[in-house]
């Protein structure tokens, strides 16, 4: 009986430690992360290494990670690596790893279930709180990161022709309702139509645009006349 007792204790452990796989070509980079993770005592982390795809493919499946840290700049993990993981691990959130050379594909991947990501020469304070923020369900981003998203999204807007864009009557005055703050129900009602359609046609812009945001809309609608700037 006590035996069974502490064989249901030692599980109930188990299940409540998170899980995370390391993934990274090179052994000493897996245990430094690991080191950190662990700390100095007891840790609430269950950790398995990999260093290639094949031990990947078996870890993961026996092992079902709740979190993968993958070294991005490995020959190994690649973009489309990470798809084919996550096609595979629907609910495992991913930190990334990845060089100054990778900066052209950082936007790409945040397009996946990326939660956070680092560059390789990020501190213990940015890997824990990188991996605390995963288990809360949050975003986090070393700040070259958000430097290199905020210049996207600069350059994105400054390439956009504001004229050259043809957007029909309907469309910009969806644009004009959404930009003075308007709901799609509100919109809705003012055009006399259902606020499904509101949403189609504010996806349709958004797509015809490539714009990402509301906030990248209104900017499009004052640079292009549809409102007025105050």
């Amino acid at each position: 009986m006590l035996i069974d007792q502490i064989i249901i204790l030692m599980e109930m452990v188990v299940k409540s430690k998170t899980k995370i796989i390391i993934a990274d070509a090179q052994p000493v980079f897996r245990e430094g992360i690991k080191k950190i993770l662990e700390g100095d005592g007891e840790s609430g982390f269950l950790i398995e290494e990999v260093g290639n795809t094949d031990e990947f493919d078996y870890t993961a499946l026996q092992f079902r990670p709740d979190i993968l840290i993958i070294d991005y700049n490995s020959q190994f993990f690649e973009l489309n690596e990470i798809k084919r993981i996550l096609s595979v691990l629907n609910d495992c959130r991913v930190i990334v790893f990845a060089g100054l050379d990778k900066k052209g594909d950082i936007i790409k991947s945040l397009d996946l279930n990326v939660y956070c990501y680092l560059m390789k020469d990020c501190g213990k304070r940015d890997i824990l709180k990188a991996v605390t923020s995963t288990i809360q369900g949050e975003k986090f981003f070393c700040p070259f990161i958000v430097d290199v998203i905020i210049a996207d999204r600069h350059r994105v807007e400054s390439n956009i022709d504001f004229t050259a864009t043809a957007l029909t009557i309907r469309e910009k005055e969806i644009v004009k309702q959404i930009s003075i703050g308007k709901t799609n129900k509100e919109i809705g009602d003012t055009l006399n139509i259902s606020p499904h359609t509101v949403h189609t046609h504010r996806k349709n812009i958004m797509k015809k645009l490539q714009l990402h945001s509301a906030v990248e809309l209104c900017n499009y609608a004052i640079q292009s006349g549809i409102v007025a700037q105050a």
